[in-house]
């Protein structure tokens, strides 16, 4: 499956996804209030700098941004694999197609992938999560996406919420809920590093084969 999009057209769509929750900021604030600049300055050399993270390794004191295929900041992995970026670490346990969800029932053309997702905060402090963080592509080279199905966490504890703090070293484990059509076999639930300025970091891409499952 072809999983490239552009710029300005990720950054919109992720953001789409985003609603104001109590707990964390509800301004639009996705991610601790450092921009990228900040991070790679005293800050972020007081906390180790990149010698000590144990993300991808890249040459980030000459990025220059974004070109069409995302260069070196494209990182890809499967079920079970840890994808760590600056602020936390998460990893795909399990991907299953299923025919309802906590009494939910998608419609007639349509099945829910349910994808359990376990969090881990590597970062210095908590930091505000949010459920459209994480959005599901699919399809042809076109490639359709969407996003949870928020309402599930008001019936199901353990629906990932629309917002929440994870905090310093918390771990967490959620299922995060997508109605797809039918037919669909290849898919990539996707994260884009964002920074309080609006600059961006990696993107990254866990794809897989969800196998159908009664519940």
């Amino acid at each position: 499956m072809k999983k490239r999009w552009g710029y300005i057209g990720l950054t919109i769509l992720l953001g789409l996804g985003l609603t104001g929750c109590e707990a964390p900021p509800t301004d639009g604030s996705r991610l601790p209030r450092y921009s990228y600049d900040e991070l790679q300055g005293d800050l972020w050399d007081d906390w180790g700098g990149w010698d000590d993270f144990d993300g991808p390794e890249d040459d980030r004191d000459n990025f220059d941004g974004w070109d069409d295929d995302y260069g070196d900041f494209y990182n890809t992995g499967g079920l079970g694999d840890t994808m760590e970026n600056v602020f936390f670490n998460f990893r795909v346990e399990e991907a299953a197609l299923v025919e309802s969800y906590a009494g939910y029932e998608p419609g007639e053309d349509s099945v829910l992938v349910d994808v359990t997702i376990d969090l881990e905060n590597t970062f210095w402090e908590a930091i505000p999560m949010y459920n459209s963080d994480f959005m599901l592509q699919w399809g042809d080279e076109s490639g359709e996406y969407g996003y949870g199905l928020s309402e599930l966490a008001e019936v199901s504890p353990d629906v990932m919420p629309e917002a929440f703090y994870l905090e310093v070293e918390e771990q967490a484990r959620f299922h995060m809920i997508y109605e797809v059509p039918r037919g669909g076999k290849e898919y990539s639930l996707i994260y884009l590093e964002e920074y309080d300025d609006g600059s961006i970091g990696d993107i990254y891409f866990v794809d897989f084969k969800p196998e159908s499952r009664e519940l």
